[in-house]
């Protein structure tokens, strides 16, 4: 297991915890470690987010793009802490 994987589940964990459903950021953040995995990166960037974002949809950005930011979002600010 990477760190970054290991950091999602303690993510997930912690705010399930505090009382969050983490619905949406369950089902999209293990798909953007994967992708940070298959670069081989285990920092988190602006660039690395958008990224991954545009992978997901290259022509057309459709109302998932910023729900995808903001779960990125969120699961950077713990790692930061």
């Amino acid at each position: 297991m990477t760190d970054l994987r290991q950091a999602l589940d303690d993510y997930l964990r912690l705010r399930r915890s505090l009382g969050h459903q983490m619905a949406e950021a369950a089902y999209l953040l293990p798909d953007f470690v994967t992708f940070m995995d298959l670069r081989g990166e285990q920092t988190v960037t602006i660039a690395s987010a958008l990224e991954w974002m545009r992978s997901r949809e290259p022509e057309v950005i459709t109302t998932v793009s910023p729900r995808r930011i903001t779960a990125v979002r969120g699961f950077t600010r713990f790692l930061s802490g």
